[in-house]
């Protein structure tokens, strides 16, 4: 029997689970037997373990039953709020990445599947309309799961007014991002099909000035017009987040903003006001697209961060939670 535990014993030694074999040992497992019994008894290192206590009889510095459960109970409960709020935030970073992929491929599909030129007015409206009513559908589908931003802008304006985590910021972005290039490739994929498309001479829907503004529109006003449609846009979002009481019509609301925010922009740069929707497109033209992406980061993140303080400003009041452009509300903060 002495042999049998004594073999077990270096099994678990060799492991590097408990440590020697001692006849008084000082550490103790949950159950070890008491100094009253003079049976060899295994130590346990307690570096491996947050199980282990200090036996009290031996030197009084040791913490009672009732407490150690106390604390592996709360240790247990703490990774298990972890883990549900990785879970949450996991199908946060989903909604938003297949909302976004909807956006793109509906708004950008509705001008490079049509050989319709995009100057034309029918061409414009088709396309503002697609991106508007793109935005309201996921909205609907989205909104209450991960608060319906498709678009980084958005995150950092509401981030900057206080009404979302920023802790959230970098994967609510890089979901988006990821949307967004899943879209344009399947859009790319598409148009290849058609007789005489090239992707590397095709505008692709991609976001320009100058040359490759749609009207021939030069930097300054590239940069202008973005950076105010942006600060309309997110503006609009931030006041239709705390109106409750607009909840169901909020995402015909912001749809019908970004309608007109596309109206007023397809001639001057194509319509962009979203970053996500402006990199997936660069990426797939190239050249001048990546050239001229700087400035479809910087204007509509420029113009969100302004809306965010000047909402702040005026409204005075502070919301760290997910919130949707549903209904004000987040799925798990």
């Amino acid at each position: 029997m002495r042999l049998r535990r004594r073999n077990g014993h270096n099994f678990l030694f060799s492991m590097g689970l408990v440590g020697p074999i001692s006849d008084y040992s000082d550490w103790r497992g949950v159950g070890a037997l008491n100094n009253s019994d003079r049976r060899p008894s295994l130590r346990f290192a307690p570096q491996l373990s947050p199980w282990l206590v200090r036996d009290p009889i031996t030197d009084g510095s040791g913490e009672s039953g009732a407490d150690l459960f106390a604390r592996s109970f709360g240790v247990c409960a703490s990774y298990l709020m972890d883990g549900i709020k990785m879970v949450a935030l996991g199908k946060r970073l989903w909604s938003e990445g297949v909302g976004t992929a909807w956006l793109v491929f509906v708004g950008c599909g509705s001008t490079v599947l049509d050989t319709t030129g995009v100057l034309q007015a029918s061409g414009a409206l088709q396309m503002s309309l697609a991106f508007g009513l793109a935005l309201a559908t996921g909205s609907y589908a989205f909104g209450k799961i991960s608060g319906a931003h498709f678009n980084p802008a958005v995150t950092v304006g509401l981030t900057v007014a206080q009404r979302f985590p920023v802790r959230d910021v970098l994967p609510y972005i890089a979901a988006q991002i990821a949307g967004a290039i899943v879209a344009a490739a399947l859009l790319a994929y598409l148009a290849s099909g058609r007789p005489g498309f090239e992707l590397t001479a095709s505008e692709f829907a991609a976001n320009g000035f100058g040359a490759h503004s749609p009207a021939d529109y030069p930097l300054h006003s590239a940069l202008i017009v973005e950076f105010v449609l942006s600060v309309v846009f997110v503006g609009a979002c931030l006041l239709v987040v705390v109106r409750k009481e607009m909840a169901t019509v909020a995402p015909f609301i912001t749809g019908a903003c970004l309608m007109l925010v596309y109206l007023v922009s397809i001639p001057v740069t194509n319509g962009a006001v979203n970053p996500a929707r402006s990199t997936a497109q660069a990426l797939f033209v190239g050249n001048w697209a990546l050239d001229q992406l700087w400035l479809f980061w910087a204007a509509p993140l420029a113009g969100a961060i302004a809306a965010g303080v000047l909402f702040s400003f005026l409204r005075g009041r502070a919301d760290s939670s997910p919130v949707s452009l549903v209904d004000g509300q987040g799925d798990v903060s």
